[in-house]
């Protein structure tokens, strides 16, 4: 910006008109902003310090600002140190709450929709049930399974984080069935059971596995003796008929022929049989008791 003089005519600088650089009778020297300004600076002997409103000459009290008080100064590294400890006690929340998600997500799925329990009853025989939810029926159904069936492995000296058990024997079930008796083809040894779906590529599909059991032998001095009843329901009706034996489905085969084979663990087992028409305009129902009795002498 220049200024035009009204006396000789000669241009006069912004710098000039503020005063901020002036030159000296002998022109050799130049004044700074500083030195006109005559802020103070801080000497080696002195720690000090000046603010944005000392350097511009105005009063704390025309900025309108409230000033901190010496608590509030004093207060700065508590709060700082209690910020860190909330932030570090939020942070070991998350992670506390997502491995609990975590392990809750794994105990779910593994014992949420499917369990089984192996109970050895003598050296040659033991009991399994199990449990599988009607979702986790129709999801393995879906993946392809075909018929659900209880595996019995030997683990013996297996380490089942990276070894592979022996399969022993695999029965299929009925999926109305809950339980079944399996024979021990050999003692003084460990075993374990899965229940799950055969696929149609015969691949397994397991949901739920049981406990690892020792089963050991009783010697040759100790005379035994066991009994086991399964029990076989058949059938027929017309091709594309739909058959449910206490409201589980039954597959039949294309000419309409169908089996159901369970284990008789119990005294007195009820069985409602209901066939549904193809179309669903007609349903046939039968109703059928089995009781058994035994002694030991």
């Amino acid at each position: 910006m220049l200024a035009n003089s009204a006396n000789d005519g000669s241009n006069t600088s912004l710098l000039e008109l503020l005063g901020v650089l002036t030159t000296s009778s002998d022109g050799e020297s130049n004044t700074s902003l500083l030195k006109l300004l005559t802020v103070p600076t801080a000497t080696s002997d002195q720690d000090s310090t000046t603010s944005l409103s000392e350097l511009l000459g105005l009063s704390p009290g025309s900025l309108d600002v409230e000033l901190p008080t010496d608590e509030i100064k004093n207060s700065l590294p508590d709060l700082s140190d209690d910020f860190r400890e909330v932030l570090n006690t939020l942070t070991d929340e998350a992670e506390l709450k997502a491995n609990l998600t975590e392990e809750v997500t794994n105990w779910s799925d593994a014992i949420g929709d499917g369990s089984i329990v192996f109970t050895p009853r003598t050296p040659k025989w033991a009991y399994v049930s199990w449990y599988v939810s009607e979702t986790q029926k129709q999801a393995l159904q879906n993946k392809g399974g075909n018929f659900l069936a209880v595996r019995l492995y030997d683990v013996t000296d297996i380490d089942l984080s990276y070894q592979i058990p022996q399969l022993v024997q695999q029965y299929e079930c009925e999926e109305a069935t809950h339980d079944r008796y399996l024979a021990i083809p050999q003692g003084n040894r460990d075993y374990m059971t899965e229940i799950g779906y055969v696929t149609y590529a015969d691949s397994w599909l397991c949901i739920a596995r049981s406990g690892i059991v020792r089963v050991f032998s009783r010697s040759s001095a100790d005379f035994w003796f066991v009994t086991d009843t399964e029990l076989v329901i058949q059938g027929a009706t017309e091709p594309g008929t739909t058959v449910t034996i206490n409201g589980n489905s039954i597959k039949l085969k294309s000419d309409g022929t169908f089996h159901f084979r369970v284990p008789f663990s119990d005294n007195l087992l009820n069985y409602l049989i209901t066939a549904t028409s193809a179309k669903g305009g007609q349903q046939r129902t039968i109703s059928k008791k089995f009781s058994q009795e035994s002694s030991d002498s």
